[in-house]
């Protein structure tokens, strides 16, 4: 769980330091950020509304799991495109995927935490939750430098109206492929995030006041 949000908070920072950069210059309007954006957050919140009911029948692990394949989809989707209608129906794809990672992640790490009391025999609420701190603080921090490095790597420079090739590429890389890479990561954590053969018990042994049997 501590990868898969520091993976989620890098790419934020990378992918939405990079949006308006995206649609100044490689979709050459600027005004198309606001469209793109809203598009986003607006599904991302009717998504996260709707999590609520899918966890009646879905476990917040599969959920988050599905939410971050969806993002992917949707980051690949602007990857080959930077036609207005495509990058806002990618927007709707992403919205959904980070909806459903957004209304998980901090379920996910609870489970975590009250596995790890039940498998330690002691709480861990304090160190799990100074983990989600880390994780939010470094993580944010260090995707917004790797967004400057690869933008200054790509010789990107903000006084220019038009920007070169190599600079146009390092807007896309950011903006597209290194939240890719960090969405396949949150999966593949996920696939080993098993809680789930395991959690019931874990929450009646800790009712009853046992733990793991060493």
């Amino acid at each position: 769980m501590v990868i898969a949000l520091f993976s989620m908070y890098f790419m934020m920072s990378c992918f939405f330091g990079s949006a308006l950069y995206f649609t100044k210059y490689n979709m050459g309007n600027e005004d198309q950020y606001v469209m793109v954006s809203n598009l986003l957050s607006a599904f991302q919140v009717i998504t996260m509304f709707a999590t609520p009911f899918i966890m009646k029948k879905v476990s917040k692990r599969n959920i988050f799991m599905v939410g971050m394949i969806i993002a992917t989809l949707g980051f690949l989707l602007a990857g080959f495109s930077t036609d207005y209608v495509v990058i806002c129906a990618s927007s709707v794809i992403k919205g959904i995927g980070f909806g459903c990672g957004a209304a998980t992640m901090f379920g996910c790490l609870q489970e975590a935490i009250t596995y790890g009391e039940w498998y330690n025999g002691y709480g861990t609420a304090g160190m799990g939750n100074a983990a989600s701190s880390f994780c939010m603080k470094v993580g944010s921090g260090i995707g917004t430098a790797a967004l400057g490095w690869i933008l200054d790597a790509g010789g990107f420079d903000a006084a220019l109206e038009t920007q070169s090739a190599s600079a146009l590429n390092a807007i896309s890389l950011s903006f597209v492929w290194v939240p890719i890479i960090t969405t396949v990561i949150c999966v593949i954590c996920m696939i080993f995030f098993n809680l789930d053969k395991v959690y019931d018990t874990v929450l009646k042994d800790l009712a009853a006041g046992k733990h793991r049997e060493k």
